[in-house]
């Protein structure tokens, strides 16, 4: 029997109708489904899990049609010429082979479907405990939307003023925001109530509207239970004129606040009074901007927003972190000690001024342990939860502490490409896994987003978690992958890094082939640095001597230059001129240098193996604010000779 014989055969037993009237009924039920589903409160994926059950249903419908129909409507196969029996048994074959098809086929939809909609590609933390607090932006209930800033003004601003009380942890709307983002990319869509409901479930809510009336603007609102919905309290209405709007929410958070701390002490929060309005929006616009990546628009911001109100303190702290991450420390300094001179400076404020004096004097102890401060207050909020964990890593190498500052964070993975603190927050903790000898938990945290994110510093952990495990195939087929996207110079870096990798576990040979990789490339100018480098760790000094000279002339005061030149005289005899480039650095001394030029020098003693030398300068590096990070300490080849020594883990765990 051939298919055409199986077809009409098929269409003669009506099995084709049959198979038609699921066909409709499932898609009528869908289309009834879709319409019922909102007003019946039913979940967002009720939809999919019946398509799934339909799917499922299908071959099984198909089993039933032959046991119901097609086996009894046949006659006992003893009556049968040879011809007959051989047609049934070859129909009765292809019928089945026709449904293991159909299973095959239904498994794969099966899967499809469950993994784009049933499970979440957003891993988002619900919160059990019902004790928080969720503010949100009050609701626009005027015709113009150049007020809509006020909804979000009277949100942050109530929630400082419970943060100041300690009456609770806040739900802000920025945290409910990125949430909602989350969501969006998994194309579902939740409510500001359905998201605090499913995830965070908060103990009471604050929530209110505003609307004019002639020239008053009129604010209600209300605090209501968190699960139960059941109102706890109806302030009674603020007046305000439509200009000073900030006189009703400070009205408004006095009431709530007064409501919500009962007996409790007060806690000072971020501001002492309102800022002016104008200030306020200037500040929303800076801090967006930030956000967008345009750093000379947010530092313009925040200088208008401090223009129009002096006594506004959160855009001023925002310009010292400006300033402190751009490297202008003497400007950042300069503001610090303007903010303290000022009266009436509150306990946050305070401790935020110390966090940043602390980070300008290079004491990384204390810059952990004010910015633990922070974080404690407003643990969710994702450039706090991701500045602890920055901290903990590279400030003061505790590794250990970094994942639970991570998974305390509420939103741990969102649409990466979109999002660089989320980009930030994967990098730092498989850096800290790898710290901690946890190699495979980093390729696993980092394996999903290599596609996506190729930046020369977000990918050189997961080359050192393979290295780590002996995965040289898997380096050279990310090699090669990454050699048609990135540029050259961040292409022959990643093989650098990757041979010191091997270098650090003692395996030079392995180490050679990506030392080699770039001597040999066919990109060498704009990259005679990496070159060099890689002649050093090849012990070929001559050549590398050749490179760093002609670097230097171009740059005669940067100091990895004046240390690769000075190694590379001393291995060659050369012990005058390698000496001069010592006292060369040693005039490089400035402030704000956090240690850069005691570790530079410990790198020029240790290939002179030096281990008294280089111990002392690494401690005084430290000491003075130098960082942990993935190429420094025990991370460098340099140091390799001297890790087993007394000192190396003082060194290492100094700011402990």
């Amino acid at each position: 029997m051939n298919i055409k014989k199986f077809l009409k055969e098929c269409g003669q037993r009506e099995v084709f109708k049959l198979l038609s009237i699921y066909i409709v009924s499932s898609w009528v039920i869908l289309q009834v489904l879709a319409v019922v589903a909102d007003p019946l409160g039913l979940p967002d994926k009720s939809i999919s899990v019946l398509i799934l059950l339909l799917i499922i249903g299908f071959p099984i419908y198909i089993i039933y049609i032959w046991r119901s129909r097609l086996s009894k409507s046949w006659k006992s196969e003893e009556d049968d010429s040879s011809d007959e029996l051989l047609n049934k048994r070859k129909f009765r074959q292809m019928y089945f082979a026709s449904v293991g098809i159909i299973l095959f086929l239904a498994g794969l939809s099966v899967t499809f479907i469950f993994n784009n909609t049933i499970s979440s590609n957003v891993s988002l933390k619900r919160i059990a405990s019902n004790d928080k607090i969720a503010v949100l932006r009050f609701e626009n209930l005027t015709t113009d939307n150049n007020l809509d800033v006020i909804g979000e003004m009277a949100a942050n601003w109530i929630s400082h003023g419970i943060t100041e009380n300690n009456a609770g942890q806040i739900i802000s709307q920025e945290i409910v925001k990125d949430y909602s983002d989350a969501m969006k990319t998994q194309n579902k869509k939740l409510t500001s109530s359905e998201i605090l409901t499913k995830f965070f479930n908060p103990g009471k809510r604050v929530i209110g509207t505003y609307f004019l009336d002639n020239d008053e603007l009129i604010f209600q609102s209300s605090v209501i239970d968190g699960l139960s919905g059941k109102v706890l309290i109806s302030l009674e209405r603020v007046a305000c004129n439509s200009d000073s709007p900030l006189k009703c929410i400070e009205e408004l958070r006095q009431k709530i606040v007064g409501y919500l701390i009962v007996e409790q002490d007060g806690k000072l929060y971020l501001e002492n009074k309102p800022p002016k309005y104008e200030a306020y929006k200037a500040l929303l616009e800076a801090k967006n901007s930030k956000k967008e990546g345009n750093l000379a628009k947010h530092l313009e911001l925040l200088n208008k927003a401090i223009a129009i109100d002096s006594e506004y303190f959160e855009p001023q702290s925002l310009r010292i972190s400006y300033y402190y991450n751009q490297g202008s420390y003497t400007i950042a300094d300069s503001l610090i000690d303007n903010i303290t001179l000022k009266s009436g400076i509150s306990e946050r404020q305070q401790n935020l001024n110390n966090l940043y004096k602390s980070a300008i004097e290079g004491n990384n102890r204390k810059v952990y342990l004010f910015n633990d401060y922070e974080y404690k207050i407003i643990p969710d909020d994702m450039e706090t939860n991701t500045s602890q964990m920055v901290i903990a890593l590279q400030f003061v190498n505790k590794p250990e502490d970094v994942e639970a500052i991570f998974k305390s964070g509420t939103i741990e993975e969102l649409g990466i490409e979109n999002c660089s603190l989320c980009i930030d927050r994967i990098h730092i903790m498989s850096m800290a896994y790898n710290e901690l000898g946890k190699f495979n938990k980093a390729i696993k945290l980092l394996e999903p987003h290599i596609d996506i994110i190729e930046e020369r510093f977000f990918l050189m952990p997961i080359f050192k978690a393979y290295a780590n495990t002996n995965r040289k195939n898997a380096i050279d087929e990310l090699l090669t992958k990454l050699k048609l996207k990135i540029s050259s110079n961040d292409w022959l870096y990643i093989n650098l890094f990757t041979a010191r990798q091997f270098l650090l576990l003692n395996q030079k040979e392995l180490a050679i082939s990506y030392l080699n990789s770039i001597i040999n490339t066919n990109n060498k100018e704009g990259n005679e640095f990496i070159i060099a480098e890689a002649y050093s760790e090849l012990e070929k000094y001559k050549e590398a001597e050749i490179l760093y000279s002609n670097l230097l002339k171009e740059d005669p005061v940067n100091p990895q230059l004046i240390v690769g030149l000075s190694r590379c005289y001393f291995k060659n005899g050369k012990m005058t001129e390698s000496d001069l480039l010592i006292e060369r650095l040693e005039k490089l001394r400035a402030p704000y240098q956090y240690g850069t030029i005691d570790y530079r020098l410990a790198q020029i003693y240790a290939s002179r193996n030096d281990e008294e030398k280089t111990l002392d300068h690494l401690l005084k590096s430290i000491a003075q604010g130098n960082f942990y990070i993935n190429e420094t300490f025990k991370n460098s080849t340099s140091f390799i000779p001297f890790s087993s020594s007394e000192k190396w883990n003082d060194i290492l765990t100094y700011w402990h």
